[in-house]
């Protein structure tokens, strides 16, 4: 064996152990993008469940919340009518009590984030004000 045979061989060796490394890293990402591919399935799935879930959940804290908040607030003044002024307040300050509530219960506080990855705040201000607009609704109503 010469010289030039053994560069050749050499040669071939190290083409092979190249492919080699190559497929091996092909397989390797390959599998990663699969596996990362079904977690985010599962996500979606999760997060779909979670939504119906975390929304009832948040809207009765929201109805608790406006609950105590009519019983303290309203209840024993024989309002008759409530002004845009008064659900202005109202909102107000059921969005804080909901929004420091929530903060407090890290797993629906959790859940929200997953399923709105931005503030929780416009989610439960929209929430809060669907609601009070629904009781400022029922209340003028039937006060009339």
């Amino acid at each position: 064996m010469d010289v030039i045979d053994i560069c050749a061989i050499a040669t071939a060796v190290i083409i092979f152990i190249f492919s080699l490394i190559i497929t091996i890293e092909t397989i390797r990402k390959t599998s990663i993008e699969k596996k990362r591919y079904q977690l985010e399935e599962i996500e979606t799935r999760n997060n779909i469940e979670l939504g119906a879930e975390s929304f009832s959940l948040l809207d009765l804290i929201i109805d608790e919340e406006l609950l105590v908040y009519t019983t303290i607030n309203m209840n024993y003044k024989n309002i008759t009518e409530i002004t845009p002024k008064m659900e202005e307040q109202i909102r107000k300050e059921l969005a804080e009590r909901v929004a420091n509530r929530v903060s407090n219960c890290k797993t629906i506080s959790c859940k929200l984030r997953q399923l709105y990855q931005y503030d929780l705040g416009p989610v439960i201000a929209e929430r809060v004000y669907i609601r009070v607009l629904r009781y400022v609704i029922e209340t003028n109503e039937t006060k009339k």
